[in-house]
């Protein structure tokens, strides 16, 4: 199953996602407690002949990784279920990679959604107000 044919079958599940495609990637936003939005970034690639997908989801700036927070960053990675926190260009985020040929919309879904409340939580833990 290809990615799109994969987010539409979740979307399908989880009515408070929208998905927007844009130039090869896809814009999924999703409907938080307390009337917050965060938005994850879906792409696909290929390596080693297999296809997969990438969610990615802003925290905020990486700059705000100052003293004691990129050492705190590293040991939240071990408890999460889903994902990692990574630095991207000048973007602190939360990503997980998952092969495409073993996922379904239900892992699909339960990713996408731990990814969203988990970047939308670290923002509002860093200062930030809904801007992801």
């Amino acid at each position: 199953m290809d990615m799109r044919e994969l987010l539409k079958k979740t979307v399908e599940q989880g009515k408070w996602i929208n998905i927007r495609e844009t130039g090869g990637t896809w814009l999924v936003t999703l409907d938080l407690k307390g009337g917050r939005k965060q938005t994850v970034i879906v792409s696909t690639f290929e390596e080693g002949g297999h296809q997969y997908g990438r969610f990615k989801s802003k925290i905020g700036p990486a700059t705000a990784l100052s003293s004691q927070r990129p050492t705190s960053a590293l040991k939240m990675n071990a408890g999460l279920t889903h994902g990692s926190l990574a630095i991207d260009g000048d973007d602190l985020v939360i990503q997980e990679t998952i092969m495409l040929a073993e996922s379904t919309p239900t892992h699909l879904l339960a990713s996408l959604q731990y990814i969203g409340e988990a970047a939308d939580r670290y923002e509002k833990m860093m200062g930030g107000g809904d801007k992801h």
